[in-house]
Order: structure tokens, then sequence, then C-alpha cells
């Protein structure tokens, strides 16, 4: 399988695992998608790293020789299996992490954008959206996902001059939000947070999340009805039963993730 969904304890890893560079085909995009899917409906998973196979790549995008073979319909299409693939992560109550050590470009760097948070290794390997070097743009995501991270007119030059950048510059600009020195030790640091995470009110992170990324950009009405609909829900949980308990009783917190 090009993707695959691993377990350690209550964090899911998705790993990205088609050699030599994980570009991704329509076989790839729909693995992909499922593995997400397995990750939602295990009750014993509360926050996901997307990781690699590869040292050299998180993945250098869309397949583009199976591009080449194709018809502009198949294309179309595929880009469109991409968009609602990478959605999905969003849609989800879930924290998603992309794990970068190597090469993240184009379309695999438009799946890192769809993740919630990005942790990189220092390194001399590229970041970025060159997709006008080939006539085209970035289409599964980056036009919109990379103005809404660094802003309008900064999103528009690095997408309009094909800009990569190595892990610290893109840390700079705000492309990554952490860095470390190496590939073990940004893997460490991405399972050493979701962790945390997974041990605390899941349940309530994990709707704050849907409603940061659906009400961001809306207008304010529509932003506090998402949130409303949100705390709505968390209020049933059994976190929200325990954490309000803890709190009279003057003790931690027990949290299960339900």
């Amino acid at each position: 399988m090009p993707v695959r969904l691993d377990k350690e304890g209550a964090v899911g890893i998705i790993v990205l695992d088609r050699p030599p560079a994980n570009s991704y085909d329509y076989a790839f995009l729909r693995a992909f998608a499922s593995a997400i899917d397995d990750a939602r409906v295990d009750g014993e998973i509360r926050a996901v790293l997307v990781t690699s196979a590869s040292e050299k790549f998180f993945s250098a995008g869309a397949d583009v020789s199976a591009f080449a073979a194709g018809s502009p319909r198949s294309r179309t299409m595929t880009a469109l299996l991409a968009h609602e693939a990478f959605r999905k992560m969003e849609h989800t109550p879930l924290i998603f992490i992309a794990v970068i050590a190597g090469h993240c470009l184009g379309g695999g760097f438009e799946l890192a954008l769809a993740c919630d948070l990005r942790f990189a290794a220092e390194g001399s390997y590229q970041i970025g959206l060159p997709e006008v070097n080939l006539g085209l743009f970035p289409g599964s995501g980056g036009t919109q996902r990379l103005p809404r991270l660094v802003g309008l007119s900064k999103g528009l030059d690095l997408i309009a001059n094909a800009t990569t950048l190595k892990p610290a510059e893109a840390k700079e600009v705000g492309l990554v939000d952490r860095l470390f020195p190496d590939a073990a030790a940004c893997r460490q640091g991405a399972v050493e947070y979701v962790e945390k995470l997974a041990a605390g009110p899941s349940v309530a992170i994990g709707h704050a999340k849907l409603a940061i990324t659906q009400g961001y950009g809306a207008p304010l009405d529509l932003g506090l009805a998402i949130e409303r609909e949100a705390i709505s829900r968390v209020f049933v949980s059994e976190d929200a039963e325990e954490g309000i308990k803890a709190f009279t009783e003057k003790r931690k917190a027990d949290f299960k993730g339900a």
C-alpha cells in the first residue's frame, strides 16, 4: 500500500510510502483518504501524525508522469480527489500534524498545508509550491490555504514565483510551525506534542479545532454559530463531566477522550 496507518498508543501515524518520492496518483489519494477514515473510526486514536517512509522526501506532489499519460478528465478527477482527501483532515475532530524531514513540494506541500500544524527538521531540502514551472498552478488547495497562512500578497508572491524555501526560511515566513535540529528530533517532538494532546481533553480539543478551522474567514455571526454548535457537543461529553467534577473536587481530571 502506498499509504498506511500505524498506531503508537493513542497516536495514529499515517505513513506515506510510495518510492521514490511519494508522488501521488489516484490510487495513492484513495489510500490516503482511507487511512484518514480508519483513523476517524478508531476510538483509541486521539491525534494523528502524517509522516514519510522516505529519508529524502515528504512528498514531491502529483505524479507528473501519470498526468502526462492521463486525459484532462483524469487529471481533473485526480485534483478533485486530492481536494476531498485533504479536506477530510480539516473536517475531522482530531489534530493532524505533518512531520516534514525531506522535500515537500507541490501537492505534497498542499497536503501538509491541510494538516493543522507543520513540524519540520532542519536541512537543505526544499518546501514550496513550484507548479507554475509546469505551466500549472497549485490546484489541490494551495491557492486558498497558503494565502490564509501567510497573507494575501505573500502567498501570491510565493506561488507566482514558484518559490521554494529551506526549512529555516519556511519557518521564518510561517509555512512551518516548529523547527527541530534533525529528523529524529522532529518526529520525537511531534510524538510528544500529540501524546500530550491525546492524554488531555481530546474531545474538547478536537471540537475547538473544528470551530477554528470552519469559522476562520467566515463572518463573525457564522463563526459564532459554528462555535455554539461545537460547544453544545462538548458539553454532553464524558470528558466535560469529568473536567467540571475534577475542578470542583480540586483534583486532576482523568480524561478518556469520550
